[in-house]
């Protein structure tokens, strides 16, 4: 398989549902795209403003119990926003990224970032 901008992709179907799952060669980061439909935003994300429910994408770090959201474009890989999950979805900090680059530690130095006490409300 080829990299499409150095980010692999596996597909799966179970039960109707599509899964995606974005993750580099190593597989250092793994990212499991959220189910961006109004029905789907309104289980995992149903505090959001309406912005970030239908102008970005919405990608799940399990690992870091954070959601990163970015452009809707699949190539768009430009951070936007960090929610941080505490708890139920609903329950995070919402973290606004104002670097965006298409730098490889752009997804470091934004997890770092979300320590600190830069939260919009």
């Amino acid at each position: 398989a080829r990299p499409a901008s150095d980010r692999f992709y596996r597909f799966s179907l179970s039960n109707s549902v599509l899964k995606v799952i974005e993750f580099r060669k190593d597989e250092s980061e793994e990212l499991e795209l959220l189910d961006g439909t109004m029905t789907g935003i309104e289980r995992w994300g149903k505090e959001l403003p309406t912005r970030l429910k239908v102008m970005h994408s919405h990608w799940l770090l399990r690992k870091k119990r954070v959601v990163v959201v970015r452009g809707i474009q699949f190539d768009d890989r430009d951070i936007s926003f960090l929610i941080r999950i505490d708890g139920k979805c609903s329950q995070g900090a919402v973290i606004c990224i104002e670097e965006h680059s298409e730098d490889r530690k752009q997804l470091k130095k934004a997890l770092q970032k979300r320590d600190s006490d830069v939260i919009v409300s």
